[in-house]
């Protein structure tokens, strides 16, 4: 089994109604040598064939608006949800497989993924 660390760029979306407000922000953070570093637990076992885990963002980089209807709109940090990026229960690795990709949903939000 082999772990990596995350490189490249993320963009996060906020976007949704709850509580009769509506929230709406996003951004996108930079990882790798020289930038933030993600924490993380993405592993591959090529053996046998397959990968999973999740990686995060280590704080807060972008504005979420909150208009409920009122004369004072405001504003959160955000991510405010879930600050993993990735998010992967144990899925199948192709041999071969020079990308990966995929969605998943949950309870705290949706990942969607693309990594070469």
């Amino acid at each position: 089994m082999f772990g990596y660390d995350f490189a490249g760029s993320v963009h996060y979306k906020t976007k949704g109604v709850a509580g009769g407000c509506t929230y709406l922000g996003g951004g996108t953070r930079a990882f790798g040598p020289g930038e933030f570093i993600a924490p993380d637990t993405i592993t591959f076992a090529y053996l046998h064939g397959r990968y999973g885990g999740a990686a995060g963002v280590d704080t807060f980089f972008y504005s979420i608006a909150i208009n409920c209807g009122g004369p004072f709109p405001g504003t959160l940090p955000g991510p405010i949800a879930s600050r993993n990026f990735f998010y992967s229960p144990v899925k199948p690795l192709p041999f071969g497989a020079t990308q990966i990709s995929g969605t998943v949903t949950t309870k705290a939000g949706a990942w969607t993924w693309d990594l070469n």
